[in-house]
């Protein structure tokens, strides 16, 4: 995000020498007490009470000395938890940052170190501010992706069980069309069985007209053995007296 970005910029071009700059302030300009009393804030340390009566005031120089303006300060500020900054101390900046001291000429002339953290404290509360227009619209995206996950995990089901019906649908198809191959293959077999057995039907009943004159032929056979050596004779007789040859032959 680039408020984050700047407020992360904005302390990587400091280096431990620019803070011990800072630290070592006898009498540090009100710049810089306003921009270490925002670090106090943010980092949760509590200023010192000084003074009696009506004039005790509250340190914030003192403790941020012994707790924050130490080498460990740049990497904590990298590795501050910019997601889940304390709403009270936002309230508390506020009238920090808006206030004249805090304006970025006077710091800038100060300290180095103290305006790049003070560009930092700006920033990650700048991220805050927008942080909460973008989280809700965050988790909005986030229901509407969990919506849009289930929705594309129940068509995935559908899906997955159209394409089961379908094969099985393909199954079934195969197995028709190979049914209906078989009873055409059936109903060609039988209309040929059924072909064979009318001709043969035609052909006994052929055969069966026939048996009378096999009959009538075969007594007439029997009858003309009998008078096959008569009817010989008879034949040979009129061809040897009809035929060609000579009365001394005949």
């Amino acid at each position: 995000m680039p408020i984050y970005n700047t407020a992360i910029r904005a302390v990587q071009q400091l280096k431990n020498g620019d803070i011990d700059e800072v630290k070592l302030m006898k009498t540090p300009p009100a710049a810089c007490i306003a921009v270490i009393r925002t670090l106090c804030v943010m980092f949760d340390v509590a200023p010192k009470k000084v003074g009696q009566g009506k004039d005790k005031t509250e340190d914030f120089w003192t403790p941020a000395k012994e707790s924050i303006l130490n080498a460990k300060l740049l990497q904590r500020c990298q590795a501050y938890d910019k997601d889940n900054i304390d709403p009270a101390k936002i309230e508390k900046l506020k009238p920090l940052i808006d206030a004249p001291e805090y304006e970025e000429s006077k710091i800038e002339n100060a300290s180095k170190a103290a305006y790049g953290l003070s560009k930092w404290v700006k920033a990650m509360c700048q991220y805050d501010e927008a942080m909460k227009v973008v989280k809700p619209k965050q988790e909005e995206l986030k229901i509407a992706k969990e919506a849009a996950a289930a929705a594309q995990a129940k068509w995935d089901a559908a899906l997955e069980r159209l394409r089961a019906v379908e094969a099985q649908m393909k199954q079934l198809m195969d197995e028709f069309d190979a049914a209906k191959a078989h009873e055409q293959k059936l109903t060609d077999e039988f209309d040929d069985a059924d072909r064979k057995c009318k001709r043969a039907i035609a052909l006994i009943e052929k055969l069966g007209k026939e048996e009378e004159n096999w009959k009538i032929s075969l007594t007439k056979s029997r009858a003309d053995k009998l008078n096959v050596v008569g009817d010989i004779v008879i034949s040979s007789g009129i061809i040897a007296y009809l035929g060609v040859f000579s009365q001394e032959y005949r």
